[in-house]
């Protein structure tokens, strides 16, 4: 669809990469924020022509998603009955509400997870129940624990470093 939400990939690729090459990680944290921040402007952007019941709920999400929110606070900020919202979100962004803002919330504990917080701490700011809640998100779009995928991140750091 033409109004699917999303960032040119090169742009992304861009501020990845200067992520990645930042040596700081409170830098790199509010590096990360500001990108995930301008893939949701964008993805807004795009859907509001379309779908404003998808925007309202995508928006709430973006508000909300550090709070203790569900499936049926989203909808109910579409103003849609259940079915509908599931089916214009799916369509507007190519993902479900939920799955939306799971991967809101991991995207928040990668950047204090590389910061150093505490994994509990983590969990807490960034919107989940409990730290389990955050390592069953982390395996499903990992498939791996947050500690594994920091260890894995590090490593990588340094190899990228070891590469220069």
């Amino acid at each position: 669809n033409a109004y699917r939400g999303g960032a040119d990939r090169s742009h992304c690729w861009a501020a990845m990469q200067k992520i990645i090459n930042e040596a700081s990680n409170e830098q790199r944290c509010l590096l990360l924020m500001q990108l995930i921040n301008e893939i949701e402007a964008e993805g807004i952007n795009k859907a509001n022509a379309e779908h404003p019941a998808a925007q309202r709920m995508h928006h709430f999400i973006g508000l909300n998603f550090q709070r203790d929110i569900d499936l049926d606070d989203i909808i109910k900020a579409s103003g849609l009955a259940s079915a509908q919202a599931f089916a214009v979100y799916k369509q507007s962004y190519g993902l479900t509400p939920l799955h939306h803002l799971l991967k809101r919330r991991v995207y928040m504990a990668q950047a204090y997870l590389r910061s150093g917080m505490e994994r509990k701490l983590v969990a807490e700011r960034s919107g989940f129940k409990s730290s389990r809640q955050m390592n069953r998100a982390f395996h499903k779009f990992y498939g791996k624990s947050p500690r594994d995928w920091l260890n894995d991140l590090k490593a990588d750091l340094a190899n990228a470093d070891s590469d220069k």
